[in-house]
């Protein structure tokens, strides 16, 4: 589970391909053994069933994608970063229903906005809306007044430097940017770029699976959960946990 240390391209790159169809195996059975059965519920295995769902996807696109274009894999490494960050997020703080209040107030603006392009789909968005409304209320959790944002997330989960500093570098490529529409393509898609998103990817990934395992109790990988998480709160910010060095020990 430890991060790659600097060695010829060609090895690191068969150890990290090596190591992501590894993790495609873990989370592909913590979804089986356990998350699958919480799908749809409104629970905190339920959200956590969720970001482990989009983990896979997006760990089988760095798979596919990991010789292709470098905004692809910056891509993944970003939607990694967010799903950590949420996972930090449900973890510090233990409110996972505010993440269905959020759920709900999104859903609705997309049914609204959505309608707004059809002028004879109002009437049945407002029947939707209203459904939905019913059905969500007995849940027992309030609609949120508002939307949020993975920054927000970030100060929750107490990640927000690591959020900040790797969120905006990502950025630079998963958009056409200057950098990547115009760059130098020796150096916008150099190895050392390539192996930078692949290393946070791991990390990111020993997150989330770290998290999930420890919430549902099942750890096919055999590791240390409790050693790699208190490893990996290193990367949470100082003010938070005093013992951590700024940026954090890295394993």
């Amino acid at each position: 589970m430890a991060e790659l240390q600097m060695e010829s391209w060609d090895k690191a790159h068969s150890k990290y391909v090596l190591q992501l169809d590894r993790y495609r195996t873990w989370f592909g059975i913590l979804t089986s053994e356990y998350f699958s059965s919480c799908s749809g519920k409104i629970t905190r295995d339920g959200l956590t069933g969720a970001i482990v769902g989009r983990t896979q996807l997006d760990l089988a696109n760095l798979i596919q994608w990991i010789d292709g274009p470098i905004f692809l894999i910056a891509y993944c490494t970003r939607s990694l970063l967010e799903l950590a960050t949420a996972s930090w997020s449900i973890e510090q703080t233990g409110d996972w229903r505010r993440w269905y209040g959020l759920m709900a107030r999104d859903l609705i603006d997309i049914v609204e906005r959505t309608s707004a392009i059809d002028p004879d789909g109002g009437e049945e968005a407002a029947s939707t809306i209203q459904v939905f409304r019913a059905d969500f209320g007995r849940s027992g959790i309030p609609i949120s007044d508002h939307t949020q944002s993975f920054h927000e997330e970030a100060k929750n989960g107490h990640y927000k430097r690591e959020y900040d500093e790797v969120f905006q570098f990502l950025s630079k490529y998963v958009h056409p940017t200057p950098v990547t529409l115009i760059g130098p393509e020796q150096l916008v898609d150099s190895v050392i770029v390539r192996r930078f998103f692949l290393m946070k990817s791991m990390r990111y990934l020993c997150t989330i699976y770290c998290l999930a395992a420890q919430q549902s109790g099942y750890n096919p990988a055999g590791i240390d959960v409790k050693e790699h998480l208190s490893i990996l709160r290193t990367d949470l910010d100082p003010e938070v946990n005093p013992s951590s060095p700024k940026g954090g020990q890295r394993t």
